[in-house]
């Protein structure tokens, strides 16, 4: 998004109509979602999507968190004896996986994000078939340790 400034000339009320109607016009779901997930996390964020993204970022680092004290303390031998100790456990973990599963699916299905991103802006831009893009997110180092992190639970 462009940021509109001060009005000094005609002109420039001109250029802030040109912002404000650039603005506005909706973007496509791939591309809204595919910010989401990949803030840029720098000082140039100029998106709900990017600014909501970087709070999810962080939630899903304190779930990360969470796991790793939960699977930590469940190998603790009094925690391993106690039912109500385990249960708890298998709750937390049955949480974080949904919560990884849904992410997952979510970037894999907003991979083209960035290639409808540069059609918008270029038209004679020519966007990899469907599968290629999410193929290519599925076997990143990126996609294969969300899946290393998803697949074993089911």
């Amino acid at each position: 998004k462009i940021q509109p400034h001060t009005l000094d000339t005609p002109m420039e009320a001109l250029i802030d109509e040109k912002v404000q109607e650039a603005n506005s016009q909706p973007r496509h779901p791939i591309v809204r979602m595919f910010e989401f997930l990949n803030p840029r996390g720098d000082d140039k964020i100029d998106s709900w999507e990017e600014r909501v993204g970087l709070v999810f970022e962080d939630c899903i680092l304190i779930l990360i968190a969470i796991n790793v004290v939960t699977f930590a303390l469940s190998t603790v031998p009094v925690l391993e004896e106690s039912e109500k100790a385990q249960e708890s456990f298998f709750i937390v973990e049955c949480f974080s996986v949904t919560v990884f599963t849904i992410e997952l699916i979510f970037r894999i299905w907003s991979a083209p994000g960035p290639h409808i991103e540069k059609k918008i802006e270029d038209p004679t831009y020519q966007i990899p078939p469907f599968y290629k893009p999410r193929l290519g997110y599925v076997f990143s180092f990126y996609g294969l340790v969300d899946m290393a992190a998803v697949v074993p639970f089911y």
